[in-house]
């Protein structure tokens, strides 16, 4: 009887040996090798896509969570002026997207996130470019979008620079503490809505905070928006010929 529940288990000891080894594969590959692959995908590849400099300072990814962290990424024109940049970018992904056919990410989270929006003199933007330009042929209606699930989305301490070029005269603005919040966000149909949040603060010290939900399918949002700090006018434009004549209290508003 001992003999035969030792012959049993020398059966299966090659198996057992196998399975350890591809795991201990995956684990090394996964935390070593494709870190490494992603990092050169992004540093070598990136820039002739998008013909911009592309610096990063170093790339992890986790093969049992399918999650990967960005840590300091810059992106510049090609005359060294910036165009977007963020200490960190976290990206977990899911393994049903493969099941679902279905691009499914968990959560998304970026931190330090800055980006600078030039519009150009002939009234084009910096990022124009990066725009693909409409599809040749008509697509087609019947055809059903591919779905997009993303569970949460947070952008943490973002800042976003706004140049005119166009302008008659040159108009330069700057917004701060920039917060964005995403949950539960779905393009299928007849899902609940998703909840939203956005707040910052413009370097004149006015703050701009948007609350709401928005389903994609059909689109409908529902948003309500508080501003503060914001200099009126004594007498905005839009009221001026109903105001004249009306008490001072009136005119100001």
């Amino acid at each position: 009887m001992k003999r035969s529940i030792t012959d049993g288990f020398g059966r299966y000891r090659i198996a057992i040996w196998i399975l350890i080894g591809l795991l201990l594969f995956y684990t090394l590959a996964g935390f070593l090798i494709v870190p490494l692959v992603i990092q050169r995908g992004v540093v070598n590849r990136l820039p002739g896509l998008i013909q911009r400099k592309v610096a990063l300072e170093s790339t992890r990814f986790n093969p049992y969570t399918l999650s990967v962290t960005l840590l300091n990424l810059a992106v510049t024109e090609k005359d060294d002026a910036p165009f977007m940049a963020a200490r960190r970018i976290y990206l977990n992904a899911q393994l049903s997207s493969l099941l679902q056919r279905a691009l499914i990410v968990k959560t998304v989270e970026l931190d330090g996130a800055d980006l600078c929006v030039v519009r150009m003199k002939e009234k084009r933007f910096n990022f124009s470019d990066l725009i693909p330009p409409p599809p040749a042929e008509e697509a087609d209606k019947d055809a059903k979008p591919m779905r997009m699930m993303l569970g949460r989305l947070a952008l943490t301490d973002g800042r976003v620079a706004f140049e005119d070029r166009a302008a008659s005269a040159p108009f330069v603005t700057r917004w701060q503490a920039i917060e964005i919040q995403v949950q539960g966000f779905d393009t299928a149909d007849g899902v609940d809505p998703a909840k939203f949040s956005f707040s910052a603060v413009s370097d004149a010290g006015e703050t701009l905070n948007v609350e709401g939900q928005a389903v994609m399918a059909p689109l409908s949002v529902r948003a309500g928006l508080r501003l503060a700090g914001v200099p009126w006018p004594a007498t905005p434009p839009i009221i001026s010929p109903i105001s004249r004549g009306a008490s001072p209290a009136v005119r100001s508003m």
